[in-house]
């Protein structure tokens, strides 16, 4: 997010091992005085522009916001295709990191040219249905594409996964439900991802769970009688958010969690970098292989009115829970607006990269500073980020 998102973290460290791990609050969580005066249908359409990643996940969040706090509905066609654009947008991301970056802890080359194909055959299919419903509240009628058009997209997403990603067809590799399994897939090798992963499973990645539980999928009533109601009472809620008092930990290894690999690997290993990470390729399998599916469980997208003129909707994203609150004044325009985002509650400052760095031993800076890389790419901040490296 700009203006001012980017995360500020300073370790200390000895000679041997960083101890500690300091990061300063987001200020720009505070989208309130960019937004504050501006019409609802205005502070929807600038919220986009603010976020450079998760930039559809935002916008549908505003969009749904302020037609609770309108109390009004947007068509069921609309709801289907926000849905898609952002599980797709989700889809984009987990492959961003995946060809892109995950490639570098093993000095492999990026997958660019590969990466750039699927999201042109994304923005092709994606970026009409977009730009011809904008943002638009309730009445605003999504022109979706024709349906062989999206079915195309989705074989082409499939595809892709199957043969640059697994090496394996897709309902095969989803059978892989024990560690022996894995292990199996991981040491034959068969894909540039499979040899990183089993680099990091070898050791590399097979640290930074510091203990912070994960966010469990929080029903309708958990968000407006827990979460919603202390996000408008405790004004530090959007920089430092909490569930049942203490930090926790969103995204695809909380929502995976379930899966029978990624909850014996929890219970052996604890949320490794590893374990995050497969549990991001998991769910990038699961969003790929259902995109053809007409109906998608659980919903990511919700929403509530909070009384006259105040909405809410909370999203899931590539990196987990995105939470937006609104209030409008008489004329409409917006009284207050708060936004809790996933990197808040990740990085928090007593949460998971917090405490999954804290401790970790290194030798010399480089090391310490790979140690922060490392766990970074494993939470995916949706901001940019600085790392100061001081001896203690």
């Amino acid at each position: 997010m700009d203006p001012g998102g980017k995360i500020h973290i300073r370790l200390s460290w000895d000679g041997a091992r960083i101890n500690s791990v300091e990061l300063a609050p987001r200020h720009s969580v505070e989208a309130i005085e960019l937004l504050r005066r501006k019409t609802g249908q205005q502070a929807v359409n600038l919220i986009p522009l603010l976020f450079s990643l998760c930039g559809k996940a935002q916008g549908v969040a505003g969009a749904m916001a302020l037609e609770a706090a309108r109390g009004v509905a947007a068509p069921a066609e609309t709801a289907k295709w926000r849905e898609r654009l952002v599980r797709s947008e989700a889809i984009q991301e987990a492959l961003w990191r995946f060809l892109l970056d995950v490639p570098k802890i093993v000095a492999q080359p990026p997958m660019v040219a590969e990466f750039t194909e699927l999201r042109r055959g994304f923005a092709r299919v994606l970026d009409p249905v977009l730009s011809r419903d904008g943002w638009k509240t309730a009445g605003g009628q999504i022109d979706a594409p024709d349906a062989g058009i999206w079915m195309g997209l989705a074989g082409q997403v499939q595809e892709f996964l199957s043969t640059k990603l697994l090496g394996m067809p897709l309902p095969e590799w989803r059978r892989m439900l024990s560690v022996q399994d894995m292990e199996h897939w991981l040491d034959g090798r068969t894909t540039p991802l499979a040899a990183t992963l089993c680099k990091l499973w070898a050791g590399k990645g097979r640290w930074g769970g510091g203990g912070v539980p994960l966010l469990p999928p929080l029903r309708r009533g958990e968000m407006l009688n827990h979460v919603l109601p202390e996000l408008e009472r405790e004004r530090n809620f959007a920089m430092l958010p909490c569930w049942q008092g203490a930090p926790a930990e969103t995204g695809a290894l909380a929502r995976m969690a379930g899966h029978p690999l990624i909850s014996t690997l929890l219970e052996r290993e604890g949320s490794t970098i590893f374990v995050r990470l497969l549990a991001r390729l998991l769910e990038v399998v699961e969003l790929g292989e259902s995109m053809d599916a007409d109906e998608q469980h659980p919903p990511w997208l919700e929403s509530a009115s909070l009384g006259t003129s105040e909405g809410a909707a909370w999203v899931q994203t590539a990196r987990g829970l995105l939470v937006h609150r609104l209030a409008l004044d008489t004329d409409g325009k917006v009284a207050d607006y708060r936004i809790v985002a996933p990197t808040e509650w990740n990085f928090h400052s007593q949460g998971a990269y917090t405490c999954g760095l804290t401790g970790r031993p290194a030798t010399t800076p480089d090391e310490a500073r790979e140690a922060a890389e490392l766990l970074l790419l494993a939470l995916d901040p949706c901001v940019a980020y600085e790392v100061e490296l001081n001896h203690a």
